[in-house]
């Protein structure tokens, strides 16, 4: 895809609230910097959910009034340190994309930019080795890549490169960080938004957005007061946000000044976050006198948003979880076994497949086949291998299982690059673990890959345009080899073509069919199967609901 209009971007800021949304508990979990409360994925999630109720609700067709409206909503449901300086970051590509209808890679990646420079200039004493870092290093970088061919899905699969590794580096830039032994967990909130939105872009057609998106108008969690008594102190002070509205009955619109607000607030607290946006003033800022901050607000107009929390009971709370969790709690370590298996599956139904072929873990991630670097490493730990192969199933994922492995300390882990499930199912069926050692079963599986013939059909969602060819909205589309393209207005015709083309010289046909492609489409391709070769034998397994509607191996 070499362009972007309001539309599509309307898809991709939806799919990547969708994706922090999965993770945000994750995210939460991260939070110790700069107040260990345990609030980062909460803040950020309801940050961009008021943006996209703005691109929502806005019927424009231009990108940059749809851009406009999110960065209006955004400010006003920005919440926490890191969603304001998430606010920010989208308001400076707001400012950026302001006098497109659509727009390119390049204009896009220099909007991305004046996001970086926005969100640095929100915050009066930038901290290396968080949400920052991971913004400006990554931006930087990927814009170096650009040139003539380059396509969005490569922009943003270079972004996101490049985002992963610094934020993999953000414990060598924060010493709380590692001390903590976990990386910065904005940094980590922003890769799960920018990976969402990478999911909704391009020829692969997006299946993401069409699925469900819940949330409540209130993101407020209630926190138990138990946390906070008559014996407690207050260590990390209130939390203190508000919109200022200025106004003239008070003289606020003409006496204001940004800087001396800053000046007067750096004095009673920290963390300090502060912009202006025409007549409406944002603060974030951590204090003990959160009365202070009010009354110099006051003398200036009137609170449209104000919420304040008490950060000691944040944390006092987010420790009482963390105890909870039973994975911290110390056990006998059982003894690894030699080998194991990871595999990514988009169901529940295809994750039963693979553990019937001697997968030990799968990593379940619904339609969207993007899991985080996390994501890997949790289940490396659930594998307790000594050696681990991982099967990503999906291009976009190979990157991030690497950088996984990389980060790997407990086991060998090495990773086959497997595009979808049924090359992944293909390497699993010949796996041996009881008679063989690694590295025959990777020899035996890069075999598997090379000797299988595999198929992929997905619905087109809308109407484009694939490697050349064109492709109607509600098509059928199987991509060979990421040039090759095979569309029809039924499944079984579309697989039946690639099957009268691929299928000779084979004796086995494994299906993996989703619960939307019907038995009569299955018995029609059984059928073909059998014209082809009276010996071939077809098996066909269920996924269960699955946006691509079927995978196939040909043995």
């Amino acid at each position: 895809m070499n362009v972007v209009d309001a539309e599509m971007f309307r898809a991709m800021l939806r799919s990547g609230a969708l994706d922090l949304q999965r993770h945000s508990e994750e995210v939460n979990r991260l939070n110790v910097f700069p107040v260990p409360d345990g609030d980062t994925g909460v803040n950020m999630l309801a940050t961009l959910r008021g943006g996209v109720d703005a691109v929502n609700a806005s019927s424009s067709n231009s990108l940059g009034e749809v851009c406009k409206a999110m960065s209006h909503g955004m400010l006003l449901s920005a919440r926490g340190n890191s969603g304001v300086i998430l606010s920010q970051f989208f308001a400076g590509l707001s400012d950026g994309l302001s006098a497109y209808d659509q727009c390119n890679v390049m204009q896009f990646a220099q909007a991305f930019e004046k996001g970086v420079k926005r969100a640095y200039e929100v915050v009066i004493k930038p901290v290396e080795g968080t949400i920052l870092t991971v913004l400006r290093v990554g931006c930087e970088e990927a814009m170096k890549t650009i040139d003539s061919t380059t396509s969005f899905e490569d922009y943003f699969a270079t972004l996101i490169g490049f985002m992963r590794e610094t934020l993999r580096q953000t414990p060598d830039l924060l010493p709380v960080l590692k001390e903590a032994g976990v990386i910065d967990s904005g940094g980590a909130g922003l890769i799960y938004i920018i990976e969402g939105m990478g999911q909704a872009l391009g020829g692969r057609i997006i299946e993401e957005v069409s699925f469900g998106f819940e949330h409540t108008h209130s993101h407020e969690v209630e926190m138990p007061l138990s946390g906070f008594d008559e014996n407690s102190t207050l260590d990390y002070g209130y939390c203190t946000e508000f919109i200022l509205q200025l106004t003239r009955d008070k003289d606020g619109v003409d006496k204001f000044k940004l800087q001396d607000a800053i000046e007067y607030l750096e004095t009673i607290g920290d963390s300090l976050v502060a912009f202006q946006d025409g007549t409406l003033v944002k603060v974030h800022v951590h204090t003990k006198a959160p009365d202070r901050a009010i009354s110099y607000a006051l003398q200036f107009g009137e609170f449209v948003r104000f919420k304040m929390e008490n950060m000691t009971l944040q944390h006092n709370q987010t420790l009482v979880e963390k105890s909870k969790d039973v994975s911290l709690i110390a056990r006998p370590e059982a003894k690894k076994k030699p080998l194991g298996a990871v595999a990514v599956v988009p169901t529940k139904e295809a994750g039963d497949i693979f553990k019937n072929y001697s997968v030990d873990e799968t990593i379940c991630v619904g339609p969207f086949m993007n899991p985080g670097a996390d994501d890997f490493l949790k289940a490396f730990e659930r594998c307790h291998a000594e050696s681990i192969i991982v099967l990503p199933n999906n291009k976009n994922e190979i990157l991030v299982a690497e950088m996984a492995a990389g980060m790997c300390k407990s086991a060998k882990v090495h990773v086959i690059h497997t595009a979808n499930i049924a090359e992944g199912l293909s390497c699993a069926s010949v796996f041996d673990f009881a008679d063989l050692d690694l590295d025959a079963n990777l020899a035996r599986s890069q075999g598997a890959l090379r000797q299988s013939l595999t198929f992929a059909l997905f619905p087109a969602m809308r109407t484009t345009s694939l490697y050349g060819v064109p492709v109607k909205e509600g098509q059928f589309v199987h991509v060979e080899n990421e040039k090759e393209v095979h569309t029809g207005n039924r499944p079984d015709e579309v697989f039946i073509s690639w099957l009268k083309k691929q299928g000779e010289g084979h004796s086995l046909l494994t299906l993996l069919v989703s619960s939307s492609l019907g038995e009569e489409a299955i018995q029609n391709i059984i059928n073909a199967a059998s014209e082809i070769d009276d010996f071939m034998e077809v098996q066909t397994h269920s996924i269960g609901e699955c946006p691509y509607t079927m995978y196939a191996v040909l043995d």
